[in-house]
């Protein structure tokens, strides 16, 4: 149930951070077949060039991605060519800033080698870009996904304000009679309501304290007594869609 839950407070994280991926079960962030063809089918403009890594953006629509290709050494004269994504998220249930695998290629190093990078990942240079697609037009499914979640967040957060505060309230009750550890906890929510910078004047300052309760919860978890670990999953009466 407890791992369940940490599946949705991320996914809760990717969406509000219009993350492309998602976690699944396993706790891994994954990306759609879809989304993934598009990731690796876009043009991209290399910003940084180095023997051992690759640095390039792609404009998608109104959005601008940065990616890295990281090459690595193997046997008989082989490289391993890594495409990765980097994101952000902006709720903290997961890492700030991810650097997430998309796919990979091994290749026999020759004076073609990195050609053929370019030619598999569609990177190009300022100077051979002309005629080039470099908006990306014709990719769909990532502006699409996008869109879907451009906004969603905002739009919880006047529906569940009564919902979220009144949890929250309730939950501070709970842990605050959890003895030591449970003031200790306080103690970092408040560091972390300070560190945030939120204020009971912001339409959000009830959803971001939710976030911040039950993620630090979660983190500390085997402390509490059961009535505390089970009290978070019994919030998603209202948020599971």
């Amino acid at each position: 149930m407890i791992d369940k839950y940490s599946e949705y407070l991320k996914n809760l994280d990717a969406e509000a951070s219009m993350l492309l991926g998602s976690f699944n079960a396993d706790d891994n962030y994954v990306f759609d077949e879809k989304i993934k063809a598009e990731l690796i089918a876009c043009n991209k403009l290399i910003e940084s060039f180095k023997p051992d890594v690759i640095t390039a953006k792609a404009t998608i629509g109104t959005y601008v991605f940065k990616f890295y290709l990281y090459i690595q050494d193997g046997e008989n004269d082989l490289k391993r060519v890594g495409l990765f994504l980097e994101e952000k998220s902006k709720l903290g249930l997961v890492d700030k800033n991810m650097i997430s695998y998309v796919d990979s290629v091994v290749l026999k190093y020759s004076g073609d080698f990195y050609n053929q990078i370019k030619q598999i990942y569609h990177l190009f240079t300022a100077d051979d870009s002309d005629g080039i697609d470099m908006a990306n037009n014709n990719l769909q499914e990532i502006i699409k996904k996008l869109n879907l979640l451009k906004g969603k967040y905002e739009l919880f957060i006047p529906l569940f304000l009564d919902l979220d505060k009144k949890y929250v309230i309730e939950m501070l009750a709970l842990i605050k009679s959890s003895g030591r550890y449970g003031e200790m906890l306080l103690l970092n929510i408040k560091r972390l309501i300070s560190e945030k910078g939120i204020s009971k004047q912001q339409p959000n300052y009830w959803r971001e304290l939710k976030l911040i309760v039950d993620k630090l919860l979660y983190e500390n978890i085997g402390v509490f007594d059961k009535n505390t670990k089970e009290k978070p999953i019994k919030v998603k009466r209202y948020e599971d869609r």
